[in-house]
C-alpha cells in the first residue's frame, strides 16, 4: 500500500523460524535504467521502367537509411516489394511499406519477336567453288610431296 510491501515468512508444521521472518519493501517509483535508441525510418516506393516482354519491368528499390527492402520477384505478371525496420528503427506511421507492381504491356510493343525473312527478287548469284579451285588443289600436293622429298634427302645425306 502506497509503494510499501510487507512479506512475512511463516514456519510450515513441526518447524520454526530462526532469525528474522518479515521484510518490508518501499517502490521508489524510479524507473529503470535503459538505454532506448530509436530512430524513424521513412521507406520510398520503389520506381518501374516498364519494357517489352511479360515479367521483365525493371524495378529500382530506392536505398533508406534504416530500411530493409525485400522483394518477391516478378510472379504471374506480379512483383512484391515490402519495406521493414533495420535494427534500431521504427517506420514512419501512415508511410507506405508495401507495395505490388503490376507488369503492363507497353503500347508500341510487337505482339511477337521480330522474325527474319528474306525473299530474293530474281535469281541468286553462283556461290559455288570456281573451276580453277581444282587446280589449286593439285597444287597444293605437288608442294607437299616435293617439300617431304627435300626433308627425306636431307636426313639421308
Amino acid at each position: 500500500v502506497d509503494g510499501e510491501r510487507t512479506i512475512t515468512a511463516t514456519a510450515d508444521e513441526g518447524y520454526v523460524l530462526d532469525g528474522q521472518s518479515e521484510w518490508t519493501f518501499t517502490d521508489a517509483a524510479t524507473l529503470c535504467p535503459f538505454e532506448y535508441i530509436e530512430y524513424d525510418a521513412t521507406p520510398a516506393a520503389p520506381t518501374v521502367v516498364p519494357l517489352c516482354g511479360p515479367n521483365n519491368d525493371t524495378v529500382t528499390i530506392p536505398g533508406a537509411e534504416g530500411v530493409i527492402y525485400t522483394d518477391g520477384g516478378w510472379v504471374e505478371g506480379e512483383r512484391t516489394i515490402t519495406a521493414i525496420a533495420d535494427e534500431g528503427y521504427d517506420l514512419v506511421i501512415g508511410v507506405a511499406a508495401e507495395w505490388t507492381l503490376t507488369d503492363v504491356p507497353v503500347a508500341g510493343c510487337p505482339d511477337e519477336g521480330p522474325a527474319f525473312s528474306y525473299t530474293p527478287a530474281g535469281e541468286l548469284a553462283y556461290t559455288g567453288p570456281s573451276s580453277s579451285t581444282g587446280g589449286l588443289a593439285a597444287l597444293a600436293i605437288l608442294l607437299v610431296a616435293a617439300g617431304a622429298a627435300l626433308v627425306a634427302r636431307k636426313v639421308r645425306a
